[in-house]
């Protein structure tokens, strides 16, 4: 998307306002790190907009695409951040099922060795 004074200029109302620099640039669709370079490349030419020539144009589309793509990239480490969260609970599950089952076998063993004991009693209870 090329982004224009107009946006820049809508973007400095909203944070005039009130508005955090953020929410302004969520409100007019901006990503948030295009604000740097409107502010750069709007903020010290006033009503000059680099897109009259050609090459500003294009550099324009290019900073915007790579805008974009940093915006991706943050996505994407977010989601990154997520996926070892998730490697890391699926690992404590893993051992938390391992515990469970080991449990489960000490129950058992703790119920033979009170039917021994409870067989033992009887027998020396019986001889008494």
């Amino acid at each position: 998307m090329r982004w224009t004074q107009q946006h820049y200029d809508g973007w400095q109302q909203l944070v005039a306002g009130g508005q955090t620099p953020a929410a302004a640039a969520r409100a007019l669709g901006i990503p948030t790190g295009t604000i740097g370079n409107l502010q750069r490349r709007f903020g010290s030419n006033g009503s000059v907009a680099p897109e009259e020539s050609p090459i500003g144009g294009l550099a324009q589309e290019l900073n915007a695409y790579t805008e974009e793509l940093l915006d991706l990239a943050t996505q994407m480490s977010e989601l990154t951040k997520v996926a070892h969260g998730l490697v890391r609970l699926d690992a404590t599950l893993s051992r938390l099922e391992s515990a469970q089952q080991e449990a489960a076998g000490l129950r058992r063993r703790l119920g033979e060795a009170e039917k021994r004991l409870i067989a033992r009693a009887s027998v020396v209870h019986s001889s008494d």
